[in-house]
């Protein structure tokens, strides 16, 4: 609220880190104990990243705040991923005019693509893809030169095989997310991928 005040920003950014600093050191003990304050935490870090981000930029808690929301939306729980989502979603797209943000993608992006990737592939529940495939719409709309190299160095090299997709189709997918224009489509190219990654292409697309 009153982050673009001169007169508040110094303190706010001292209770900012403040407090990501005491939730980072309660949630990483075990973030399963207590889900509702995880989710709350990260929904006040979306909503800080959407309208005053140099309050998660100016010091050194933010260099784990972003493996730990990657760490976050590996969680079972759906709402604490969807929470972790949207703010990876804004952080992404906030990146474009932070630079230390853009800095942290550089070094973890393709670290969470890859955690993107396998969920797809069957590490997560098929309820988790459509927040997980926003992330990947925000670095494809924001940062899509860097999305599709990970994207070829991750999914069409040799040593990431997946029994039930050939090397043609797994192409395929790169190139219709790449070009997906908006999320509904994305969601949907990502959804029939995880059906024939995991083969369920004709079953009825059961749970996992």
């Amino acid at each position: 609220m009153f982050g673009n005040l001169p007169a508040y920003s110094n303190l706010l950014i001292e209770l900012m880190d403040r407090l990501c600093s005491m939730c980072l050191s309660i949630f990483q003990a075990n973030m399963r104990n207590n889900p509702d304050t995880l989710r709350g935490f990260l929904l006040l870090l979306t909503r800080t990243i959407k309208t005053y981000p140099v309050l998660l930029a100016e010091r050194q808690t933010f260099f784990i705040l972003f493996e730990f929301v990657i760490a976050v939306i590996q969680l079972p729980e759906l709402p604490t991923v969807q929470a972790g989502a949207s703010f990876l979603a804004e952080y992404i797209a906030a990146a474009q005019t932070i630079e230390l943000f853009n800095q942290m993608l550089d070094t973890h992006g393709k670290k969470l693509v890859e955690y993107i990737l396998q969920a797809i592939l069957g590490a997560s529940p098929r309820s988790h893809l459509d927040p997980l495939t926003d992330i990947l719409f925000s670095l494809n709309k924001n940062f899509i030169t860097q999305l599709s190299s990970w994207l070829q160095e991750l999914l069409l090299q040799e040593n990431f095989p997946i029994p039930n997709v050939s090397p043609a189709e797994k192409q395929n997918f790169v190139t219709l997310l790449l070009r997906a224009s908006n999320k509904r489509i994305l969601r949907e190219k990502v959804k029939e991928f995880a059906i024939l990654s995991r083969g369920f292409q004709g079953t009825g697309y059961p749970d996992p």
